[in-house]
């Protein structure tokens, strides 16, 4: 690379965008911010966290005349969000071609750039979904627990179309109380609250009838405890599991 060519590549900003309406965000800088090559002539395009997004449209300032890419040439254009023109190149994840060739006119020889293509990690935006969809089911479970004299009932309700069956872990738990008042009238009885509670050992898993949208779980003595509920499809894929819900035996 000649300094002719050295000097071009410097004046040159880029920016990367999800889709060819110029209005939406850019990829991996702030808005109204442009993007500079490298020395190295390297271009780096990173996937959005959505691993599904595939294309991307690579836009050149009006310091680049013209664009080869993957045996297509892509010329100077102008639209209605820019008085300057530019060069809009297409990008695609399920065809990574690496080579580019930036035009700057007479006065500079072409150059070429590499595009360095670089994936999202899939286990990362898998385990949002995951998260989020469990969330949405828990919602939809709509739990909730009632307390009696040595007896827990924990009511629910399908949390999606494809309900097969549900089932209730009982752990004990280790629990955060609060604390007496400093003054009490003669005849006023304080029970102490559960404030917060980790959980403990596991009691036991209880299958819930079909068609039962309650479980009752009797004999238990004083303490904190906490359940689990796990809901499945009529073919016994896990759909969610819930957080621990804690309670206290009185």
């Amino acid at each position: 690379m000649n300094k002719y060519q050295a000097f071009a590549l410097s004046k040159t900003e880029f920016a990367i965008y999800k889709g060819e309406d110029l209005r939406q965000d850019r990829i991996g800088r702030a808005k109204g911010n442009w993007g500079k090559i490298n020395k190295t002539g390297i271009i780096d395009v990173k996937q959005d966290a959505n691993y599904n997004i595939l294309k991307y449209f690579l836009r050149f300032n009006e310091n680049v005349k013209s664009v080869e890419y993957s045996g297509k040439k892509y010329e100077q254009i102008t639209s209605g969000d820019s008085s300057h023109p530019y060069v809009l190149v297409p990008l695609d994840f399920n065809d990574k071609d690496t080579k580019m060739i930036l035009n700057f006119g007479k006065v500079v020889d072409e150059v070429e750039v590499k595009i360095n293509f670089i994936d999202a990690d899939k286990s990362i935006y898998d385990e949002i979904q995951r998260k989020e969809k469990a969330s949405d089911f828990e919602i939809k479970a709509s739990i909730k627990i009632a307390t009696g004299e040595s007896l827990v009932n924990i009511y629910f309700q399908p949390c999606s179309a494809d309900y097969g069956r549900t089932e209730v872990e009982l752990y004990l738990a280790n629990g955060k109380y609060s604390t007496p008042p400093s003054v009490m009238g003669k005849h006023d009885v304080w029970r102490p609250s559960l404030l917060s509670a980790t959980p403990g050992q596991l009691l036991g898993k209880f299958k819930v009838d079909d068609g039962a949208m309650f479980k009752s779980i009797t004999g238990l003595a004083r303490g904190a405890y906490g359940v689990k509920i796990s809901q499945y499809d009529d073919k016994g894929n896990l759909l969610f599991t819930s957080d621990y819900q804690y309670f206290h035996i009185h």
